[in-house]
């Protein structure tokens, strides 16, 4: 049986994916630093059906997770899916002009720093395997920044960061030089998301952010993250883990992507097929892939290129 472990585990998205995972086979280990709450999720979903157990662990003390994650192990076996989305409302936010290491660095060891200590204790294991799925879940202010909450922005921004040099790290495992997943391989997943719980997060980016605004609605959680992060581990196979430029979110090339292409191409501007180009400058060293955007490796190649006459 697959086993999930799920890291500040609560009441709230934490039980619920839980749940979405137990009605579909897996056997729930949920780590957080409150016992007795622990122990009442996991009585609740046993009643459903659902084999599921809580460890104690706190992010802020590094070794009782490491200790948690130690008795999964012994209890269940391998784990095949990490899902860390802890949150401490105790740590407060500060203003843009108020961050000083005081308030920031709680904030850096408890999200960024906690997340890298958790996935240290299943990343070897899953390496081995040639399995596994990582989920990670942080704040909006990771994309759209809120002022009055600057330092949580930092530590999730940083989180953002490290998980999607985790997903570039993890890639050559299981997936082929063309970014597409090797058939008969379980292919790695590594996802971030935004919690959506940050009070104060705005509910779009602004059309015209000089002007004055109102103070911003907070937004309420997601109750279909859940179940869209059980999708993202059921369906790895046939989607891309990340959505690359030129193609909507079912992973077609966009009608708008298909025009430019072909009239750039018609002004022997751009190759008849970009991606295959894109990727095959990839394969060779002379781009590297920050999440879905290509760059070029080398600056002195980018300025050497961007001085030739159009």
């Amino acid at each position: 049986m697959s086993v999930i472990a799920i890291v500040g585990a609560g009441p709230g998205l934490g039980v619920e994916i839980a749940r979405a995972f137990g009605k579909k086979g897996f056997t729930v280990a949920m780590v957080a630093r409150n016992a007795a709450k622990l122990d009442a999720l996991a009585a609740g979903l046993r009643a459903e059906g659902i084999e599921a157990a809580g460890f104690r662990g706190d992010i802020g003390e590094p070794d009782t997770i490491t200790e948690a994650f130690t008795l999964i192990k012994e209890r269940y076996g391998a784990i095949d899916v990490l899902e860390f989305s802890p949150a401490d409302p105790t740590l407060g936010g500060a203003g843009v002009l108020n961050v000083d290491p005081a308030n920031l660095q709680p904030q850096i060891d408890f999200y960024l720093n906690g997340a890298i200590h958790t996935v240290r204790q299943v990343a070897a294991d899953m390496i081995a395997a040639k399995s596994g799925t990582i989920l990670i879940t942080t704040g909006g202010g990771s994309i759209t920044p809120v002022p009055a909450l600057a330092n949580i922005n930092i530590a999730a921004t940083g989180l953002r960061n490290w998980t999607l040099n985790l997903h570039n790290e993890l890639k050559p495992h299981n997936i082929s030089d063309q970014g597409l997943l090797r058939p008969g391989h379980t292919p790695f997943l590594v996802h971030v998301a935004d919690r959506r719980r940050l009070p104060g997060a705005p509910d779009r980016p602004r059309r015209h952010p000089a002007r004055p605004q109102p103070h911003p609605r907070p937004r309420r959680p997601d109750p279909h993250l859940p179940h869209r992060r059980l999708r993202r581990h059921r369906h790895r196979r046939r989607h891309r883990t990340d959505q690359r430029p030129g193609l909507d979110r079912s992973g077609r090339a966009s009608w708008s992507y298909l025009f430019t292409v072909s009239y750039l191409n018609r002004r022997r501007i751009l190759p008849r097929n970009l991606m295959a180009f894109l990727d095959d400058a990839h394969r060779l060293g002379l781009l590297r892939a920050v999440g879905p955007i290509y760059q070029f490796r080398h600056a002195d190649l980018q300025d050497h290129l961007a001085d030739q006459p159009t």
